[in-house]
């Protein structure tokens, strides 16, 4: 694995952002669920434009001394520009702050972590912002059951530099032979002149624009491979399981939960499990776990040990420490970025 250490970059402030629109979902020997919906006129910019306006101003962050702003997700606003860059305007930042996107689902809190902390570190400003989640159900046929999985949301995450505090440890993985087990195959350019005969059918869960996940061979891969990580991780940086205060892990599904939750119960002081409340939110999956078990809680230190996984096949490994009182609670909108309806009519 490649693994990081960040000395001099702590978590400043967390918040996360969901639709306004809310119903449940039950069926059958499944626990009923909320699902979280954008709507048609909302985007994940949209999410995170709110979770950082928060941060930003109740914590009453200098704008032009937030140096870096990455946008990890899969569901932009457009194919060009960035939507980072639309983002840096839209909150005011510095024309001196770095921007762009990072084309990532699941492992966006790890990945952007690792990206912002790397970028913050090198650079004279004190603040960083990491903006990652997805609208993952603008991705998911109507008739494909994993629909009742994916929730849309997104986090932002200010970093500070700092000399007082545990070190963020990363490490990253990346299994790409099954890169195709997890994709939507249009909407790129390698299919750019493909007609999608497949979506002249009626059944659109076989449609190219639509995402597809091989279900049996990505929770083989999570069973082993998370397992097998985590354990790596430990070793190589010498940390026994006592030494967090939670395990936090993707929520995919419940199949895929309820194995390694019995794998990893009784070495972990608490596991944090959301996935009936919220789903499989994609890149905001963490710091929605964080938000929903820590934000009402203050004045505690927590160690984290937070594990994402996905499209790719990836993985990400992060021990980071966070202080409650920076943690916001979960916050809810019907709020849409009107002006990015662009016509040149």
């Amino acid at each position: 694995m490649a693994y990081s250490v960040f000395n001099s970059t702590k978590i400043a402030g967390l918040a996360t952002t969901l639709p306004l629109n809310n119903a449940s979902f039950n069926e059958d020997n499944i626990a009923k669920r909320n699902l979280y919906r954008a709507s048609d006129l909302q985007t994940t910019s949209d999410f995170g434009y709110i979770a950082s306006k928060r941060i930003l101003d109740e914590k009453q962050i200098p704008l032009e001394e937030v140096g870096v702003l990455i946008f990890a997700s899969k569901t932009p606003d457009y194919r060009g520009p960035a939507t980072a860059a639309v983002l840096q305007g839209r909150l005011d930042l510095s024309q001196d702050c770095i921007a762009y996107d990072v084309n990532v689902g699941s492992i966006g809190f790890v990945l952007g972590t690792q990206i912002v902390a790397s970028h913050l570190e090198s650079i004279n400003k004190k603040y960083g912002l990491l903006i990652t989640g997805d609208t993952s159900t603008k991705q998911v046929s109507e008739h494909d059951n994993s629909l009742n999985f994916f929730n849309d949301g997104a986090a932002a995450i200010l970093y500070e530099k700092s000399n007082d505090q545990q070190p963020v440890s990363i490490c990253t993985k990346s299994f790409t032979d099954h890169y195709d087990d997890y994709m939507i195959n249009k909407g790129g350019f390698r299919n750019y002149n493909d007609d999608n005969s497949n979506a002249a059918t009626n059944n659109r869960s076989i449609d190219n624009n639509y995402l597809k996940i091989d279900q049996e061979k990505f929770l083989r891969f999570a069973e082993k491979e998370i397992s097998d990580s985590l354990v790596e991780f430990l070793e190589y940086f010498n940390l026994k399981e006592t030494d967090f205060d939670a395990l936090a892990l993707h929520q995919f599904n419940e199949k895929s939960l309820g194995n390694l939750t019995r794998k990893f119960e009784k070495s972990y002081d608490q596991l944090l499990i959301n996935f009936n409340e919220y789903g499989n939110t994609c890149g905001s999956t963490i710091p929605l776990l964080l938000s929903d078990a820590y934000g009402d809680v203050t004045d505690e230190v927590i160690r984290i040990l937070a594990c994402t996984y996905g499209e790719g096949f990836s993985l990400g490994i992060m021990d980071v420490s966070v202080v409650t009182n920076d943690i916001f609670e979960i916050t809810k909108t019907d709020y849409y970025f009107n002006e990015g309806f662009i016509t040149h009519k």
